[in-house]
């Protein structure tokens, strides 16, 4: 007999606290943020694209470094926290050597799983939306490609919703994850459409913070640049306290954020584990 919903819920909640240590790798995530947020904020105030030398050459070669390494450590940290989750949650005990373990076993199959999800997404904007675009100009048909595109994307995001979870609890291949969390979802499709609408609806886009940094900066950047130009001194005392305010903002909606995200990853491999059967998987199935 299957658990219910809430079982999910009160297991996965009761677990996180259990194991306080499955916040080690949200943590480092946090941290990351708030260097990657200063030296984001440093070097972009550096770089006059005006009049460019050397510092401004050396603080956008840094911004890049910046932009390319954290996708990078993002990776790596989502797939050691799934490796010690996963451990959690089958074995009932973990540490911080199943993160690195999973870090270093998992990042590889997850990067490539992102490019086939990219890959898929970007073949069906070319077949649905590129032809509308080049043919149709009304701007409601426009809006009615937009609403067809939309459509498989989403039923594809529900169907592949599990495949990281998948590939981490059955430590398979990318293929086998993705048609296991087909054949998953098919089997258990209220519930999986209720669990991915809800984490979607709480946690968002990993990418989210990343967006609302640049906002964030480029808006403090304006004020310091643009706000009562005869006052510099008061124009930077202004920046500063709406920097901090929104930087305080920001940090305390990242942190919830982070909560949310692990336990809904915590109730994803709580659902997975406790209904894996029903897609006749077992330990040796997939390999």
């Amino acid at each position: 007999m299957y658990n219910t919903f809430m079982d999910y819920l009160k297991k996965s909640f009761k677990l996180i606290f259990k194991k306080p240590i499955l916040f080690v790798p949200a943590l480092i995530d946090l941290v990351m943020m708030i260097v990657f947020i200063a030296l984001f904020i440093i070097n972009i105030n550096k770089i006059n694209f005006a009049n460019f030398h050397f510092n401004s050459v050396a603080s956008l070669i840094i911004f890049s470094l910046i932009i390319l390494t954290i996708p990078i450590i993002e990776l790596f940290i989502s797939a050691g926290q799934y490796n010690m989750i996963k451990q959690a949650v089958v074995m009932e005990e973990t540490n911080m050597d199943y993160f690195w373990e999973g870090a270093k076993k998992y990042i590889g199959r997850i990067f490539l799983g992102g490019l086939v999800i990219f890959g898929v997404i970007f073949l069906i904007f070319v077949i649905i939306f590129v032809p509308g675009i080049l043919f149709i100009k009304k701007f409601e048909a426009i809006i009615m490609l937009t609403i067809l595109f939309s459509i498989p994307i989403i039923i594809y995001g529900i169907l592949i919703s599990f495949w990281k979870v998948i590939l981490v609890y059955e430590d398979c291949g990318v293929i086998d994850a993705f048609k296991l969390s087909i054949s998953f979802a098919k089997k258990h499709f209220g519930l999986v459409f209720l669990i991915t609408l809800l984490k979607t609806i709480f946690t968002g886009n990993r990418k989210f913070y990343k967006k609302h940094n640049n906002g964030f900066i480029n808006f403090s950047f304006n004020m310091k640049h643009k706000i009562i130009p005869h006052n510099e001194h008061y124009a930077n005392m202004n920046s500063m306290s709406l920097m901090s305010i929104f930087g305080g903002v920001f940090l305390i909606i990242t942190i919830i954020k982070i909560f949310l995200t692990l336990y809904f990853d915590v109730i994803f491999f709580e659902i997975y584990h406790d209904r894996r059967d029903s897609i006749f998987c077992d330990e040796n199935s997939v390999k």
